[in-house]
């Protein structure tokens, strides 16, 4: 009696078909027992079948169900074999790929041109305050000699066991009196110069100027620091000049020597403060001191067709170079005149009172209507 696996073989052997199996997603598969191995091995090749390929398709039925037609624009079509991942690529919209790398390049392009403005515009800042900083270090530096001069005073004045030699002090006062001359006065024509250059746009009855003979605020402030160094160095000298003849007569007195230091040191001190105060209030952005602020304000409101001031603001943005900005409203019916108006408060602003930039703002007056609920008018009475 044959058993159960002749039995198995013999229906594999009458079911054994070439034709390939069409298959599609309603198509169902029989797995039971009583399919062998190796009529399992005849589904490995799968055949989609769209809406275009339906002449191709059989109209018998395939594995006991009709194929089901998809009208879809898939586009996998008649394929006997897997797709490969080069293909796939081939296959796919290449607009989405191309859009991200033109993103990403247009990205790296506006971040690459805002680097370099900001390395610009860096380094134009620093160039704008070398002059400013310059004048800061010029000033520490004779604070720096200041300090130690009055230390080696001190010193002096408390213990008194020290020797100076009258001769070698004079001689070495004389040279820094007669190179400190020097210095100050080329400092002096230069600063002058650079003053004349700018002094002619202000009137000289200004309420606007300080009430210094010339204008302190348009110098160059690394001159004027330059120049106070070298004032400094110059009262010094001048100091050390006479203690060298107190000295060298009278050896007794030596004590003339650390009395000189302290009395310069405090002249030097004084000289040097307008310039730490100019360097801090452009550093600071404020209001340049030879600038008035109310009385630009009451210029501005004597032009024709202004109803108001708002706002002015002024600051220096460095030595000699101050701008403004100055919001104004004008009288009713007349913002046709706008143009006019801006015209003469620029002109004004640029070449009366010598500011290097200016913006202003016009608006038309407009009276505010205070609007409150019933409640509160009611709460207020």
């Amino acid at each position: 009696m044959a058993g159960p696996g002749a039995w198995k073989r013999l229906k594999s052997l009458l079911r054994k078909d070439d034709t390939p199996l069409f298959l599609n997603d309603t198509s169902a598969f029989d797995f039971s027992d009583e399919v062998s191995d190796e009529g399992l091995s005849r589904f490995n090749k799968l055949r989609v079948v769209v809406a275009d390929d339906d002449s191709e398709a059989p109209e018998r039925p395939v594995n006991g169900a009709h194929p089901a037609l998809q009208a879809d624009d898939d586009s996998l079509l008649d394929q006997d074999l897997p797709l490969t991942n080069s293909q796939l690529s081939l296959k796919m919209d290449p607009c989405d790929n191309c859009s991200k790398r033109r993103e990403l390049l247009k990205q790296r392009k506006v971040k690459t041109r805002l680097t370099i403005a900001a390395v610009l515009y860096l380094l134009f800042m620093i160039g704008e305050l070398v002059e400013v900083l310059s004048a800061m270090i010029s000033v520490m530096l004779v604070y720096v000699l200041m300090g130690f001069l009055l230390y080696e005073a001190v010193q002096r004045t408390i213990h008194m066991n020290y020797e100076i030699n009258g001769d070698v002090m004079l001689i070495t006062a004389a040279v820094g009196v007669a190179v400190n001359v020097i210095m100050g006065f080329l400092l002096n024509q230069s600063g002058h110069h650079h003053s004349h250059a700018h002094s002619h746009s202000l009137p000289s009855n200004s309420p606007s100027m300080v009430s210094s003979g010339h204008n302190h605020g348009q110098d160059s402030l690394a001159v004027r620091a330059a120049f106070v160094h070298a004032l400094g160095d110059l009262v010094q000298s001048v100091g050390v000049l006479i203690a060298a003849y107190i000295i060298r007569f009278k050896p007794e007195y030596k004590i003339a020597d650390p009395i000189c230091t302290y009395i310069f040191s405090l002249l030097v001190a004084f000289t040097t403060f307008r310039i730490i105060w100019d360097t801090v209030v452009i550093i600071l952005e404020g209001v340049p001191s030879h600038l008035n602020v109310d009385y630009i304000k009451e210029s501005l409101m004597k032009i024709e067709d202004v109803y108001s001031v708002e706002d002015l603001n002024i600051w220096s943005l460095t030595s000699g170079k101050s701008t403004a900005i100055v919001h104004m409203q004008l009288i009713p019916g007349s913002s046709s005149k706008w143009e006019e108006v801006q015209s003469k408060a620029k002109h004004l602003l640029l070449n009366t009172f010598g500011m290097y930039k200016c913006t202003i703002q016009l608006q038309s007056y407009r009276q505010e209507v205070i609007r409150t609920c019933a409640n509160c008018h009611s709460s207020s009475t």
